[in-house]
């Protein structure tokens, strides 16, 4: 069926192990018109991975495909496009991206790779925004969804009035991955029924969850950035409850993440 799928391009850059990889991804396709593969090879750099995307029914514009890896935080170093042709199946295009994280941040393959990999595929299927919270996916280490609470949480500050603009949102987190991990610990820990069962003792997991915000908060300089940090403290506060960890009807998690907060608990928000 591969014998003579593969163009003399896709022969002369890729070894056969990793042709052998490629087609394990292309037999899996199934209904889908496309798959992702986040992998480091041996050659790879700390701060670099590369990703293919095959896709069926014509080759994707890269147009499309790099502001999409740029805003999961991503520089394209190189890139190469290959056709595969397997005996009496519909054609298969391979876009092979090699990046390096934009700020030059070693990324962790283990927290990152699975996670980009859902997290591509969610925004390449239109269910999450191509936006630069994204980026939280890559250098902190957290799934789409998650990524999509902060994101939630910019567009209700925004809506309030909120001085930031939503670019410079994600950029004070991208800079402090390590606090917007934190920030989704003290969410998590505030809502997640597999959680405490005990009120006080999740009050006091939550408390404690805090704690770490604000000691992480004394490093940093920037007051503004300091500020839009406290603003999601203050946001998951004022939060009564959510349906994040909701099921849909089929078992998949529902399309939407909605809130219930209680905006008197929200500090300089306007009056109505």
């Amino acid at each position: 069926k591969y014998a003579k799928a593969f163009d003399a391009a896709y022969r002369e850059h890729t070894q056969p192990a990793e042709a052998l990889t490629d087609v394990a991804v292309m037999e899996n396709l199934g209904d889908r018109s496309f798959a992702l593969r986040v992998f480091r090879s041996g050659d790879d750099g700390p701060n670099t991975i590369s990703i293919k995307v095959y896709h069926r029914g014509g080759p994707i514009r890269l147009s499309a495909l790099i502001p999409t890896l740029e805003n999961f935080g991503l520089s394209v170093l190189q890139e190469g496009d290959y056709i595969v042709r397997p005996a009496g199946s519909e054609a298969i295009w391979i876009h092979d991206f090699y990046t390096e994280e934009k700020l030059g941040r070693n990324i962790d393959i283990d927290a990152a790779g699975k996670n980009l990999e859902e997290a591509m595929t969610a925004t390449m299927s239109g269910l999450c925004e191509d936006d630069g919270f994204n980026a939280l996916v890559v250098n902190a280490g957290l799934n789409w969804r998650e990524a999509w609470v902060l994101r939630a949480g910019a567009k209700y500050h925004l809506q309030a009035g909120f001085q930031f603009s939503q670019k410079y949102i994600e950029e004070a987190l991208s800079k402090h991955p390590e606090i917007a991990r934190q920030l989704i610990a003290v969410f998590h820990a505030r809502f997640n029924p597999a959680g405490q069962k005990d009120p006080d003792k999740r009050l006091a997991e939550v408390a404690k969850a805090e704690e770490k915000v604000l000691a992480s908060l004394e490093s940093v300089e920037s007051l503004d950035e300091d500020r839009i940090m406290r603003r999601y403290l203050n946001l998951f506060g004022a939060m009564l409850r959510t349906n994040y960890y909701q099921r849909a009807e089929d078992g998949g998690l529902k399309p939407r993440i909605s809130f219930k907060i209680n905006s008197s608990l929200i500090d300089n928000l306007p009056e109505p």
